[in-house]
């Protein structure tokens, strides 16, 4: 995954996942396996695809403790099926904590 620090994009996203208290294990990986398999998507990998100047797109998470979201993924330029891959399996590599 390439930076995006400074570069024009299509599309600068920012994901974020619940890490409150309220939130157990099992919600946590719900909420992360649905944004893996959305970048798994083919469709969401041909929209990529179709952006010229490809999608910055970066995850955190926030809790009680911390309102402002923390950042886990840094943000990523995404231009390609292989580059949505690669974000997919950044976040399946996750953790709660």
């Amino acid at each position: 995954m390439a930076s995006a620090a400074l570069t024009p994009v299509d599309l600068e996203l920012f994901l974020s996942l619940d890490n409150s208290g309220s939130i157990d294990a099992a919600e946590y990986a719900l909420q992360r396996g649905g944004y893996v398999s959305a970048f798994q998507d083919p469709t969401v990998k041909a929209a990529i695809a179709s952006k010229p100047n490809g999608v910055a797109v970066a995850l955190g998470q926030w809790s009680t403790t911390a309102q402002a979201p923390t950042p886990l993924i840094g943000w990523s330029l995404l231009k390609t099926a292989a580059d949505a891959d690669a974000f997919a399996l950044a976040i399946s590599g996750l953790t709660q904590f």
